[in-house]
């Protein structure tokens, strides 16, 4: 009841507040209206004066208007009078003589009188002699019907400033004024404020933050809105129009200051809601204590079994549904007691079965990491040279992976390899072990042969070898592969390469010899397709470098791309004049420090080496 009390009075109270506030500012912006009808009254008068007395002569009407300007007691800072022909002088008041090129017919008070033939106020505009911002009252002077001049006052909008402070409401912050092209003409914020030369526009200051009352404006539809203003504070705003100028006044009144009456308003209901609350719920818990009492005890029965206390049972203490509900529990907890111990046991069991096979399945990859590092070669014996002039970094991501490096000696010649198989783990490891053994039947077979000869017989045995040529093969696997034929009697080396890129050092830069963009063994592989060669003097080269994609793809650093080519191009070339064993040492550090937490993406396989 309280509740519905208050939200009826909330809404009766909130209207009252709102109509206060609208009229509030129509009284204000009504009295601004009568200073407006109050100052274009002068400027009628003056019109009626001259149009009776029927002297239009520049000594009269110069007279008149000085004197007028002498004895006015309001905000008027000028009288004068301007004539429809260029041959006419402009009669002003104060005495200022116009140039010799001023024409008033131009002007926006002379072309406003002149169009509606009657009463106008112009919108405010910077002063040609005073460089001060008016606006004027101005009307039409006429004689038998035919049109003498234009009769005006001029009024300094700084006075419209100290009008609009005075009419602000108690409640407000401020107040403020708005032309009829709502133009800001009274505003506490400086920048908003008329500067000398021109006015802000409502609809465009602050990023736009007083577009709602320009939509107001120009749909006549006034309300109250409520905005975050310039200095950040929520105000209510309340506009009210000035009908002879078709201005607009307005307030703002700080949200805390409006909704005053509204906050003691839930004050006082808050307080008698909680009064009465808290005497219901006395009488309540009286009464309803001893109804309470099984729930509680069958509630505390349910906690203690959630906290594995399988033992908890609810005593029976009545024979209605609770009694019936304690039952029910402690039939179900005899239930999951006995059903727990069982699930226990068949846990144990399945966890020791799967801690075995698991035993097993680390055993045979362990196994298999030891095969596949059999077939491996040794570089040192095969290459016959010191550990000072070749490096292996072999960084498979699981125990096993899909990288290989390969080196077999043939005649007086060397071949060096490395290769990317598919697939990571055991499936990766399977498919080096068949690259690896049809590389070895190849060159057997094909003694002198260069290398793109051996790639494009690689290609072909390895689709036959995993039957990727019968259209319903179930695989699709192959390698990416850069294969070096050394000649040291000649002094050179002969590359061919699928898909990967072999660099090499001539102080002080790095080349590079990229692979054919085709990889060797998939089904998508062109059986026939003729691999290119390179060949290279050795005579000043430092260095050579074979590597798989996956140092370059594996991610890290502050940005979490890729290492990239460029990278490792830098560092070779940078340590190129070391000894290859320390070069390793820095790349790994350098690949290391890169990764950082990150894990490793693919298997990594870096040979460097020297003849």
């Amino acid at each position: 009841m309280s509740l519905v009390s208050y939200l009826v009075s909330y809404k009766i109270v909130k209207n009252e507040v709102n109509q206060k506030a609208l009229e509030s500012v129509m009284k204000y912006a009504n009295q601004f209206n009568s200073w407006f009808v109050e100052q274009g009254s002068i400027v009628n008068s003056i019109g009626e004066d001259l149009e009776i007395n029927g002297d239009f002569s520049d000594a009269y009407l110069l007279y008149y208007l000085s004197s007028k300007l002498k004895r006015q007691e309001t905000y008027v800072i000028d009288y004068y009078m301007g004539f429809p022909t260029r041959d006419r002088p402009f009669i002003d008041g104060s005495g200022w003589l116009p140039p010799a090129e001023f024409d008033c017919t131009t002007r926006k008070w002379y072309k406003g009188a002149l169009k509606n033939d009657g009463l106008v106020y112009t919108t405010p505009y910077l002063d040609a002699s005073t460089k001060k911002m008016i606006f004027t009252i101005s009307r039409p002077v006429k004689q038998d019907g035919k049109l003498i001049g234009i009769a005006a006052a001029d009024i300094l909008v700084t006075d419209l400033m100290q009008l609009a402070e005075q009419s602000k409401t108690e409640e407000a912050d401020y107040a403020f004024l708005l032309d009829d092209q709502q133009n800001f003409l009274v505003h506490p914020e400086n920048s908003i404020q008329p500067k000398p030369d021109v006015l802000e526009k409502a609809d465009s200051v602050m990023g736009g933050l007083y577009l709602p009352l320009v939509e107001q404006i120009r749909t006549e539809n006034y309300g109250i809105v409520e905005l975050v203003d310039y200095d950040g504070i929520n105000r209510f705003f309340v506009l009210s129009p000035i009908e002879s100028t078709n201005w607009t006044f307005g307030v703002a009144i700080p949200k805390s200051q409006y909704l005053k009456a509204i906050d003691k308003l839930w004050l006082g209901f808050a307080t008698a809601l909680v009064v009465s609350l808290g005497i219901g719920v006395l009488v309540i818990l009286f009464f309803i204590n001893t109804l309470l009492k099984p729930i509680v005890k069958l509630k505390e029965a349910v906690n203690r079994y959630s906290q594995k206390d399988f033992s908890s049972r609810s005593p029976v203490l009545t024979s209605d549904e609770v009694g019936e509900l304690s039952r029910s529990f402690n039939m179900m907890a005899d239930t999951i007691q006995e059903y727990n111990r069982t699930l226990q046991q068949r846990v144990e069991e399945r966890t020791r079965e799967l801690h075995e096979k698991n035993v097993r399945i680390m055993q045979s990859i362990d196994y298999a990491q030891r095969i596949q590092s059999s077939i491996l070669p040794d570089l040192e014996e095969t290459l016959g040279t010191a550990a000072k002039d070749y490096f292996i970094i072999w960084r498979p991501r699981d125990i096993v992976g899909g990288d290989f490096y390969w080196c077999k000696r043939n005649g007086s010649n060397l071949y060096l390899a490395v290769a990317d198989c598919t697939g990571h783990g055991v499936p990766g490891a399977l498919m080096t072990m068949t690259a690896s053994a049809i590389l070895d039947r190849i060159t057997d077979d094909a003694e002198g042969f260069g290398p793109a000869y051996i790639l494009q017989r690689l290609n072909k045995l390895l689709r036959e070898t995993l039957r990727q040529d019968n259209p319903g093969a179930l695989t699709n696997d192959g390698l990416d592969i850069g294969l070096c034929l050394i000649k040291p009697a000649e002094n050179k080396l002969i590359y061919s390469g699928a898909r990967l890129t072999l660099f090499y050092c001539r102080d002080p830069e790095v080349f590079e010899i990229k692979g054919d963009r085709q990889s060797v063994g998939y089904k998508e592989s062109k059986i026939d397709y003729q691999f290119t060669s390179t060949e290279i003097s050795l005579a000043a080269v430092t260095a050579c470098y074979l590597t798989t994609d996956g140092l370059f793809d594996q991610n890290g650093g502050e940005s979490e791309l890729g290492f990239g080519s460029k990278r490792f191009k830098e560092i070779i070339m940078q340590n190129q004049a070391k000894p290859l064993s320390e070069q390793k040492r820095i790349l790994n550090e350098v690949l290391d420090e890169f990764m950082g937490e990150e894990n490793q993406r693919d298997d990594i396989t870096v040979l460097g080496f020297k003849i």
